[in-house]
């Protein structure tokens, strides 16, 4: 008789502190017309930012990657929602994406929060780099 696969469990993933970053979003998408972060996600003006996005910085800035990318909101703001400004905008690599946004501990964390551990990532590469080059 065939042994039954045990499946995963699947994480709750809890909300950390500092999620007002994310109701500030929200109320700026809703001055946009949209009716939420995902309707935003999927319309032409999100995929035009990333499209740029992706075209100026082509690899992750965690790891450098140079595949399944995605862009991360370090700090919302009206100017990078809008496509005005790029800045506070990061190329990065699904697997970095969620690394820095998900804790080990499967809580989310702010948009700021999220950003340092971006950083923390990229200065853990470089340092790698840099003592493997000795």
């Amino acid at each position: 008789m065939p042994r039954r696969q045990r499946k995963k469990p699947r994480h709750r993933i809890s909300l950390g502190s500092g999620m007002e970053e994310y109701a500030d979003r929200n109320a700026l998408l809703e001055d946009f017309g949209f009716k939420n972060y995902q309707a935003y996600l999927r319309g032409g003006l999100w995929k035009s930012i990333r499209r740029d996005k992706l075209g100026v910085d082509p690899e992750c800035y965690g790891c450098g990657k140079k595949r399944n990318l995605q862009v991360h909101h370090g700090k919302y703001t009206y100017d990078n929602l809008a496509g005005i400004s790029a800045e506070h905008l990061y190329t990065v690599c699904r697997r970095c994406h969620l690394w820095c946004e998900i804790s080990k501990d499967w809580i989310k964390r702010s948009p700021s929060q999220a950003t340092l551990e971006l950083f923390r990532i990229r200065l853990a590469r470089i340092s790698l780099t840099s003592s493997s080059k000795k």
